[in-house]
């Protein structure tokens, strides 16, 4: 039989006990060691020195115990203030703890369907191109990209894939919180001219924009410095824009068809976040045309399926003016929107001058309460979010009835493109902030031709 020595024996079985101590559950560990060389130092079987030494390695064990997580437990992130938090806001949004980066990925989807109708004297007159028929239309497949970085540097792309091919809508960057100045926007986007223009066609109050839409420039390719000072009850826009083509923002020629446009507005009353206010505000464009052509047109208030009933023509043109006057008026539920445009024509080629108008105005009740939301950094109208949203235990989302008279004045001069007066009744549902039903009838009346009756559906959701 094998004699182990005293003091080995005592400093293993020391060392055991205090391994199977330590083994035990979190927290009792160090406490049953403590006990256990308490215990083998009274009887003798480990000295002082032994008994100091053990009871440092319990401390430092302890410790280590105290800053490991527990088993199976996954590590503790590290403060990342460039890391990128997935969330969702009305869309799909990443945004980094210190707000530096912001990233938003949307899209909207607008199936509409329409049954349009013209009268026989209207069909005569347009050699049965009238725009009779039914059927539907992919209105918006876009998708867009949003974002800031470095809290200083804006940017979006969008891009519309309604039509089969790929087409370029919003491409810009930005230079944001500028002193005085604001935001300066370089890229291709619309230009500040008209409230009804600039606000999204997700959020507005008919399925299409009014008639006397058909002065308003759209898109360009250009540069914009843009602010809302006075705590955002006023915004100021203005921008030097080049034209360009839609569906790609490119454009190059000897031709000087540049534009100049702004856009001012003001909340002269403004109360309980946006309930009841008052907007006023006024835009204009001079746009260069140096002898090339101006041409304004338009349809019935329907895109599906119907020519424009309304076409000057091109006209050869030097200049033209846009001025645009803006009235809005929110009261709890009830709305009220009005516009008017006049363009000024200044002919070439030894041609009249000719002066031509449009506007509208249109009203809507919330039937469910709600107020239509304005957002008061660019002086437009918003995404509307029911109070409730749509469900099957109750939930009714918003509903909103509309109606709006709009007028284009074609006709000066040496020029006859028409007067189309358009009443439209319109009726939106909204499920929940992203998704919405509307329906549309509109009676359209050619001046001296015929009328046209229109019923059209959109199906839409964006985020």
């Amino acid at each position: 039989m094998t004699v182990v020595p005293v003091r080995i024996q005592r400093w293993g079985v020391a060392l055991a006990v205090a391994l199977c101590a330590l083994a035990s559950p979190a927290g009792a560990s160090d406490r049953v060691a403590r006990a256990l060389l308490d215990a083998l130092r009274a009887n003798g079987t480990i000295d002082a020195a032994q008994y100091e030494d053990l009871n440092r390695l319990v401390e430092d064990e302890a410790a280590a115990e105290a800053a490991s997580p527990p088993v199976g437990a996954a590590p503790a992130a590290k403060e990342q203030p460039g890391a990128l938090q997935l969330f969702w806001k009305d869309g799909i949004r990443m945004e980094s703890a210190d707000g530096a980066f912001k990233l938003k990925l949307g899209g909207r989807l607008q199936n509409d369907w329409g049954v349009i109708e013209p009268d026989s004297d209207l069909r005569d007159a347009l050699d049965d191109e009238a725009g009779q028929g039914s059927g539907t239309d992919w209105r918006r497949v876009r998708l867009q990209l949003s974002g800031s970085m470095y809290e200083r540097i804006g940017t979006k792309i969008e891009i519309d894939f309604a039509g089969g091919d790929a087409q370029l809508r919003d491409a810009f960057l930005e230079l944001l919180k500028l002193p005085y100045a604001g935001t300066f926007r370089v890229g291709h986007f619309k230009e500040p001219l008209s409230l009804d223009q600039l606000t999204s066609d997700s959020y507005t109050m008919f399925i299409e924009r009014s008639v006397m839409d058909a002065f308003a420039p759209g898109r360009n390719t250009g540069f914009m410095v843009q602010n809302a000072p006075l705590e955002q009850r006023m915004t100021w826009a203005f921008g030097a824009f080049r034209e360009t083509d839609d569906a790609s923002g490119n454009g190059f020629s000897d031709d000087a068809t540049y534009n100049l446009t702004g856009r001012v507005t003001g909340l002269p009353w403004y109360e309980s976040e946006g309930e009841r206010l008052l907007h006023l505000g006024v835009s204009a464009s001079q746009r260069f045309r140096d002898g090339t052509s101006a041409r304004f047109r338009s349809r019935p208030e329907v895109r599906l399926g119907a020519p424009n009933y309304a076409d000057t023509g091109s006209i050869p043109a030097d200049d033209l003016q846009l001025v645009t006057p803006e009235l809005a008026l929110v009261y709890g539920p009830f709305s009220f929107q009005a516009e008017y445009t006049h363009a000024f024509v200044q002919a070439d080629h030894g041609s009249e001058d000719a002066d031509f108008y449009g506007l509208y105005a249109m009203a809507s009740w919330f039937l469910t309460g709600e107020s239509r939301p304005y957002k008061t950094g660019e002086g437009i109208f918003d995404r509307v979010a029911p109070a409730e949203n749509f469900d099957f235990h109750g939930g009714l989302g918003a509903w909103e009835v509309a109606l709006r008279y709009s007028r284009l004045d074609l006709d000066d001069g040496d020029v006859d493109g028409g007067t189309l007066d358009d009443g439209t009744i319109g009726l939106n549902w909204y499920l929940n902030p992203n998704v919405r039903t509307s329906f549309n009838y509109v009676l359209g009346h050619l001046d001296d031709v015929g009328v046209v009756n229109s019923f059209v559906a959109r199906f839409q959701v964006d985020f």
